[in-house]
Parts: structure tokens; sequence; C-alpha cells
């Protein structure tokens, strides 16, 4: 007997996500990869910023953060003529306005199951919220504890908009394990 006779068949009704929709290409030939490109190369990325090619990149203190738009394919599928992904204005719509990303918040708090008691939130979670637009809108769905570095020409500009009080920002983190997202919010 197969399984079809036997009953109903586990998970046959969850989302299948396509994984080629947003997957990055292979690399095109002389386009560098941004980590492991050799010790003397990852000092020059932490020394200068002529790895960036749009010009509104800034340093970043790790060689994983010192990316440049134009250097995840991604990214280079929504620029069509632009120079940098932060003069998209689907950048600002979806990465700065704050009502679309107050409007995040509180679904993500909601989908959690959390109440939301303050209308008013803080730069940070506004700086939190506006990461993970921006990775969903360039990369889709990754699923749990998967991360990709944000350019550092976006991370510029949205902690322009969205600044620590104190001047003292997280940066790139590896997935560690279970963090419950909307707690830090």
């Amino acid at each position: 007997m197969d399984a079809q006779e036997d009953g109903p068949i586990p998970y046959n009704f969850e989302p299948v996500v396509n994984r080629d929709r947003r997957a990055e290409p292979e690399a095109e030939p002389g386009e560098q990869a941004v980590v492991g490109l050799g010790q003397q190369d990852d000092e020059n990325r932490l020394r200068d910023i002529g790895w960036c090619s749009c010009g509104l990149c800034v340093s970043m203190p790790t060689v994983k953060e010192c990316t440049c738009c134009k250097e995840i394919a991604n990214c280079r599928r929504e620029l069509g003529e632009s120079n940098c992904i932060t003069e998209l204005i689907d950048f600002h719509n979806v990465c700065l306005n704050r009502t679309v990303l107050k409007t995040a918040i509180v679904l993500v708090r909601y989908a959690k199951g959390l109440s939301d008691p303050d209308d008013d939130y803080d730069n940070k979670a506004y700086r939190y919220t506006a990461y993970r637009s921006f990775t969903a809108w360039i990369h889709g769905a990754l699923g749990k504890r998967q991360r990709k570095v944000i350019p550092a020409c976006a991370v510029s500009a949205i902690r322009n908009t969205y600044p620590s009080e104190d001047g003292i920002y997280e940066g790139f983190h590896e997935a560690q394990g279970e963090v419950d997202d909307a707690l830090l919010l």
C-alpha cells in the first residue's frame, strides 16, 4: 500500500518556498567574492573604501560588512539604471518610511501574540525593522536563522535616518540560535 491509500500525507498542504526565485547566481567572470579574498585584500577592505562601486558606502568594522550594493547580485537586479540601491524609491518606501516600518513592527508583534502597548517605538526598533525589510525586499523570505549582509550604503542610509542615541551600533551577526525577533521590537 502506498502513502496515498493510507490517509493524509503529512505537510502535504504546506506552502513550498521556491529557493531559486531569489537565489544569487554564480559569480560572473571578473566578479570578486566579498569574503575570502585573502588576508591582504581583507585588510585593504578595512583600510579604505576602494571596494565601493556606488560611491555611497561607508567604512564598516568587519570585512564581511564592507560590501557594496553592486557586489550583491539581487541588489544589481533591482538597480536598473540607478547607481546605488539607496537611490531607489523602493528603498525609501521599504526601509526608511516610518509609517511602513511601524506597520511592520505592529504586524510582527501581532503575529507573535504580543500586545502592542507602545505606539512610540525607538530608533533601534525602526533600524532593526528596516534591516529586516531590506533583506526581505532584496532576498525574499530566508527562513529562521538565515542571514545576509546588508550593503554598507544601505546600512549607512538606515543609520542616518534612525540614529542610535549613543552612536554605538551592533553590526552584522551570524545566526547564533533561537531569537524571538518580536521581543527585539
